[in-house]
This record gives C-alpha cells, structure tokens and sequence, in this order.
C-alpha cells in the first residue's frame, strides 16, 4: 500500500503490516517505512521520512491533544486582567465591558447581555423560584444569590479586594471596587464629556441635560434628581435637623449643607463661572458647559428641554 502525506513524502508500508480486509487502526510511530524505489526515481533523505512520521502521528493523535490543550490555556482581559478559561468565556466576559444588551424581555423594558440571564428575568414574572435559604423565608433563583444571602447570617464577606482590604459580599460592589484601582470608566455620556463607573451614574448624570426632577417630595414641591437629595430634604419635614442640614436664614430653604453655597447664590446673585468668549456667567459649572457647547462650539442644540447633539438631531429628524 503507497500512502501519499501532504504533498513532501510518498512512502511505501511494509506488507507484513497491512494484512487484511479490515481496517486497522495502526501506532503510525510503531510503523517503518521505507522509500519507494523505481529506475531514475531521486532517493528521498532519511530525514524526510521521519518528518512524514511526525505529521502522521499529529493527524492521528497529537492534534486532539494539541487542540484540547489550546482551548483549556488560561487567557486574560485586556480591560480589567480577569482570567478566563478559554476564549469563548473571555467573549462572554468581555460583554461586561460593552453597554451593549441584546437580549429583551417580551413583558418589560429588562434587557442583558446572556440569554440565561434572561430566563432567569422571566422567573421572576412567574413568580417561580428555584433556591430556598435554610435559615428564614428567603427564596431566590440563583444559587449565587442564595450564596450572598446565606452570608448575611454569617456577617461573612467572602469576596476580597487583591489590591486593598475591600470585602463585600456582593460580586457587583467588588467589580465596581476593583474599577477604582484600573480607572476604568466605560459608560460614557453621550452629550458631553462626562464617564463613570456604574450605569446607575451615567443615569443620573443626564438627567443634568434633562431637566428631569424625578423624585417629589409628597409635603411640598420639592423635586429632586437622585433620591438621595429627597431623602435629604425629607429630614427637613420629619423631626430634628441633622448637623449636616442646614436651614437658610432668608427664605427657610433646608437642605444637605453640600447645597449651602449653591442656594446662598440664588440670593446673593453672584454667578462665579464666567465664560471666556462673552459675557455670559453662571451659578454652577455644568451650566458653563453646556453654554460653550450651545453658542460657541455649535455642537449641541436645545430640542425642547433637552440639549443633544447636532448630528444626533439631525439622524432624529431624517
């Protein structure tokens, strides 16, 4: 039998090795093989036929192992320096790092980045559960989550910060802690220059643009951006002030004493950010921005009581 590998070596087995009908699986190392010899054919190196060896044995066995050892080879994110098993976890990883979630519930406005995740989303819909906690009524639907509660009996902190003594118990404050140390920000506002950490910031953060007040107060007209701003204000309507709150001698206005000065310039009239093109001034910085983008850079543009980008308008008008 001639066996022709790649396109370098023909070879010729010995007939003592292939003997029958059935095909044999055959140690391609315990094998000899010798050149097929013929009037002028060129005599082939020896080393050529150990060469043709060593490609037989991979073809048969060695690149099973070659290939199983590749996809187990630990690899690292080039963002944060998370170790992953292998390349297919690395891109499901990677998705922690993209705003992108493609995958939506069909029952609210929930979206993620795995389809597991959003299975599990639908359990709550249903009401179903899958983990019970030992210990009180609680009920879950991943283990994970049955995990970080158990702790709470405990006091256990089980998830430590390699590069300071952080502890917590939740996998989200530790990949929140751990961007303190990278500097990462990944989620960028998209009407100025403003990044942050957590979605739950860059939330906030446009309601600056907005104008939106979401949080009321249900005594007076208060409204605020962030709940911890009305949660400030509450303390105003429930009892003794705090030493942080202060009440303003002229109007009454109390307040968390981080918002003194802001409010003490509505009465003074002093505007302490000046604008370096015109005469225009402001009460707080942010608004000096948003000035310099509207009128001198003529990048962004007011539509009703937003203020967006002019090529994000105009792609909203087409």
């Amino acid at each position: 039998e001639s066996l022709f590998i790649g396109e370098m070596v023909l070879v010729k087995v010995k007939e003592e090795i292939v003997t029958s009908d059935v095909e044999l699986e055959v140690d391609p190392l315990a094998t000899t093989y010798e050149p097929l010899s013929g009037d002028g054919e060129e005599q082939i190196p020896s080393t050529a036929y150990s060469h043709a060896s060593e490609m037989l044995h991979a073809s048969s066995v060695g690149s099973r192992i070659k290939r199983k050892t590749k996809s187990n080879e630990p690899v690292f994110c080039p963002v944060c320096g998370f170790k992953a098993c292998g390349p297919s976890r690395l891109k499901t990883h990677m998705s922690v790092h993209s705003d992108e979630k493609p995958f939506q519930c069909d029952l609210c406005d929930y979206t993620c980045r795995r389809a597991e995740r959003l299975r599990e989303h639908k359990m709550t819909h249903s009401g179903e559960t899958r983990f019970s906690c030992s210990l009180c009524d609680f009920k879950c639907i991943q283990s994970s989550q049955l995990k970080t509660h158990m702790s709470s009996h405990t006091g256990e902190k089980p998830l430590a910060c390699n590069l300071c003594d952080y502890r917590t118990r939740f996998p989200s404050s530790m990949m929140m802690h751990k961007r303190k140390h990278s500097g990462e920000k990944p989620h960028a506002c998209n009407i100025c220059d403003y990044r942050c950490m957590g979605s739950y910031e860059l939330k906030y953060h446009l309601l600056v643009h907005t104008g939106e007040r979401p949080f009321a107060c249900n005594i007076c007209d208060y409204r605020g951006r962030i709940r911890k701003h009305l949660q400030s204000h509450m303390r105003t309507h429930t009892g003794p002030l705090p030493d942080r709150i202060f009440t303003c001698e002229v109007c009454g206005y109390a307040a968390d004493k981080a918002q003194k000065n802001r409010h003490m310039l509505t009465h003074t009239g002093e505007r302490p950010y000046g604008c370096d093109l015109c005469d225009y001034r402001a009460t707080q910085s942010h608004a000096l921005k948003t000035h310099v983008r509207l009128v001198h850079l003529k990048t962004h543009k007011k539509i009703g009581s937003r203020v967006v980008k002019i090529a994000e308008s105009d792609e909203s008008t087409e």
